[in-house]
């Protein structure tokens, strides 16, 4: 289930949980959510905004790439196989869904199980909150619609692979061995795995930088489309990550019509794992209530946000701040960190600008006041000759070395000999 640790679960066993006792299966991200969703689906088109757009096409193709990739190591010589994916509790994961991916295991193993943690409501609501507002979800706050459907979730699992062979766990780290989910989630598995190599990552936004990317949604130009936005965002996202502050925390009088309205649901997830849901937590003062109280900021996030644009005169005395003001200098902070990352940006009406030759050599000349005297079209021509001279050798070699900048990898694409995959890994500094 989604908010339960599982990043921190992923990012662990992603590279070190591979020995004759337990593999974790390599899919191209620690979460498998993306390799999953990509193989069982039929219209991607819905989800265009946090996809690369070349995955709308040859879409059978990637299936059957995918479907080779997990044979080959599920006829390894592993005793178990592990695959990790919050997607697999969301509604998009039908019944029917369960089944065909229990057909495919079951071709190369004796059986399959499914174990998971959930997460009592409030605490879940949010934490989904945030998620949706990380992927793009215009701002709105609907206290009913992020109620987590507990049985809608687990129940498929139960009718398909049979109650006895799913295992589902209270996400309470009070509990936990150590206080750590890996270790717990080990502990339960029976999973040998060293405390050194565990990974945690918190993903968690302040209330402060919640109110902000709440704005940005509700009054911004939107997520965007292509690669360059989701790179964008994320880039957005891990700059307001940075912005401490309060947790944030909905208000009972928000929240409680809607655990009342779902009592039976409850009733049902609390009777499936065996202990109480209960929140005993005492009222925020600043609690969220309604949209409204994201739109009212501190003034030390306000002075942050100036200090992220190099501007103090923003928040000067007797400047009025509104949502949409707030927006507007999120926006241009989006557009600041990807010129420093060399990314194509999108304009204030929501378009985004080509990157080409030209462009990538004013955000160079941008970078680097040494190239300042070179005229444009010198710089266009001494990229365009770079990059044609790197394609010359790509042609003739697999793992094309550029001191100082990187390497150029390149691999067959598909079942084509003559289309390439070219990769570049950037040397470290």
């Amino acid at each position: 289930m989604f908010k339960t640790g599982s990043s921190s679960i992923q990012h662990s066993f992603a590279e070190q949980l591979g020995d004759q006792h337990w593999h974790y299966l390599k899919l191209g991200s620690p979460n498998h959510g993306g390799a999953f969703s990509r193989l069982f689906a039929e219209d991607l088109s819905a989800r265009r905004h946090v996809i690369f757009e070349s995955d709308l096409q040859g879409l059978e193709a990637k299936k059957l790439k995918l479907k080779k990739r997990l044979a080959k190591q599920l006829s390894g010589t592993a005793e178990n196989f592990l695959a990790s994916a919050e997607w697999f509790s969301s509604n998009a994961f039908k019944p029917a869904h369960v089944a065909q991916l229990q057909h495919l295991f079951l071709d190369y193993v004796d059986q399959v199980e499914a174990v998971g943690y959930i997460r009592s409501p409030k605490a879940y609501m949010e934490s989904a909150f945030q998620e949706t507002l990380k992927h793009g979800a215009k701002g709105q706050l609907n206290f009913a619609k992020l109620y987590p459907r507990y049985r809608e979730r687990i129940e498929k699992f139960d009718q398909v692979l049979g109650k006895d062979k799913v295992r589902v766990w209270k996400f309470d780290p009070s509990t936990f061995y150590n206080g750590c989910v890996v270790q717990e989630f080990c502990r339960q598995l029976q999973i040998d795995f060293p405390v050194a190599d565990i990974k945690r990552i918190n993903e968690s936004l302040s209330y402060e930088a919640t109110a902000f990317l709440y704005t940005y949604r509700a009054y911004g130009p939107g997520f965007g489309e292509g690669i360059a936005a989701i790179a964008e965002n994320k880039l957005l996202i891990a700059r307001l990550a940075q912005l401490k502050g309060r947790k944030l925390r909905f208000s009972w009088s928000a929240v409680s019509p809607v655990l009342e309205a779902n009592r039976d649901d409850i009733h049902w997830i609390e009777e499936r794992v065996g202990v109480s849901l209960d929140e005993n937590e005492p009222e925020s003062p600043d609690a969220v209530k309604s949209p409204e109280d994201l739109l009212r900021y501190s003034p030390e996030s306000l002075v942050w946000l100036a200090e992220q644009l190099g501007d103090a005169s923003l928040v000067s005395d007797g400047v009025r701040i509104t949502p949409k003001k707030v927006a507007v200098w999120l926006h241009k902070l989006r557009l600041k960190l990807a010129q420093e990352a060399g990314l194509a940006v999108m304009a204030a009406d929501g378009k985004r600008s080509r990157l080409t030759v030209s462009t990538l050599a004013g955000l160079v000349k941008q970078a680097s006041p040494t190239l300042q005297n070179l005229s444009d079209a010198d710089t266009d021509l001494l990229l365009s000759e770079a990059f044609k001279h790197i394609i010359g050798r790509i042609d003739t070699d697999n793992n094309v070395l550029v001191e100082g900048l990187g390497v150029f990898k390149t691999s067959e694409k598909g079942d084509k000999k003559t289309a390439k995959k070219i990769t570049f890994h950037i040397k470290k500094t």
